[in-house]
């Protein structure tokens, strides 16, 4: 039972609004210094190219000296995108997972080396404009039922038509200055795989068409073959697999790195928690989360009294309703009824914050290390 904590996405943006009289590069100028460098890396068996398209351009690690009809010979790992920002002509945003440049020293070498030389030719200033931490959840029991519970959220649900299982809930708007979803990783990599291997097959079949293979090698040895690679890498996810993602942009930051690490827990992580929806109390309102948590129900559809119960208690767990002297009713949690009051009603629910204590203890343990990680990439070399 773990939870790990690492950076899953990093936004750079390269200035060159102080470049004084020489002339501002264009994208293909960083990409050429850029792809001089990828190129440069000593051959592992693997070659880092660019994949250009009309407005970025995508650098893509690709295996080498393979034969044609091995499996996935034509296999490529995105490494990093680059691309211009609309309406800010001497910006230049790179978009990576750190996670490639964590295991590959030599893929953070040259990003290094040719952001420095970059910097020689054209000096920038570089700042963060996202990073996305996530927080891997695997063989925790009850991790499915885990979510951000607080009132005033935008959250909405994507259902996986597969199973009908909601697999992703999302807290905030996309566009805000910070957001968070949570999510089923075992069934998005499932997915991944077997759209992989469905392209796999269709090339494969291509690939006889054209006489490069013949029918009974494909169907009684490549077919079999990959169908045997494909379900060792499914039973090789965790069955059991949850990601909470926070992502946070610029505006957030402190400065042009320096992420603030309670924004996070104050935002986000202290209100994780898992909701025994079966233990509440009263039956109308366990009725009603049922309904809601299963995308039965709309909760706006819900009569003001009802949703008002309903919210209350998936917030805090406990909760009361009392009138005052004047006879208006509220609703508030428990702990915070005033003294001397005749509570009405009281509805309660099991909570478990076990899980969510341990994301927040990985947090605390990891956040200095994701700095360091991002500091990294200011470090330029002389």
């Amino acid at each position: 039972m773990t939870v790990d904590t690492t950076l899953d996405r990093l936004s750079l943006i390269l200035d060159f609004s102080r470049v004084g009289n020489n002339r501002v590069p264009t994208l293909d100028d960083v990409i050429d210094i850029l792809g001089y460098f990828f190129l440069e890396i000593p051959n592992e068996g693997f070659v880092v190219v660019p994949d250009r398209h009309f407005d970025s351009t995508e650098f893509v690690k690709k295996s080498m000296g393979a034969d044609e009809t091995n499996f996935f010979w034509h296999g490529s790992t995105p490494v990093m995108n680059v691309s211009s920002v609309k309406g800010q002509p001497t910006y230049i945003r790179l978009d990576f997972n750190p996670k490639r440049f964590r295991e590959d020293n030599q893929l953070f070498d040259a990003l290094m080396d040719a952001l420095s030389d970059l910097n020689q030719e054209w000096p920038f200033t570089m700042h963060v404009s996202q990073a996305d931490f996530a927080f891997s959840i695997t063989n925790e029991t009850g991790a499915e039922n885990m979510w951000l519970w607080r009132l005033g959220a935008t959250t909405s649900k994507i259902m996986y038509s597969r199973s009908s299982a909601v697999a992703t809930r999302y807290s905030g708007k996309r566009s805000s200055d910070i957001y968070a979803k949570y999510y089923d990783k075992h069934q998005e990599q499932v997915d991944t795989i077997v759209n992989r291997y469905r392209a796999e097959k269709i090339r494969l079949k291509t690939l006889k068409n054209d006489g490069l293979i013949d029918d009974e090698e494909l169907n009684q040895l490549i077919l079999p073959a990959l169908a045997e690679k494909k379900k060792n890498e499914i039973d090789d996810i965790p069955e059991n697999y949850w990601r909470f993602e926070v992502t946070v942009r610029t505006p957030l930051f402190l400065n042009d790195r320096e992420f603030n690490k309670d924004v996070v827990i104050d935002r986000f992580l202290d209100k994780l928690s898992i909701r025994n929806i079966e233990s509440i109390n009263n039956p109308v309102i366990r009725a009603v989360a049922i309904a809601i948590e299963s995308d039965k129900v709309k909760r706006n559809e819900l009569p003001p009294s009802v949703k008002k119960k309903y919210s209350g208690v998936m917030k805090w767990g406990d909760v009361s309703g009392y009138y005052d002297d004047d006879r208006h009713y509220h609703l508030v949690k428990t702990d915070n009824v005033p003294e001397g009051v005749r509570i009405s009603h009281r509805i309660t629910m099991e909570l478990d914050d076990k899980i969510s204590s341990k994301v927040v203890q990985s947090w605390l343990d990891n956040s200095s290390g994701i700095q360091d990680e991002i500091n990294s990439y200011f470090n330029l070399r002389s």
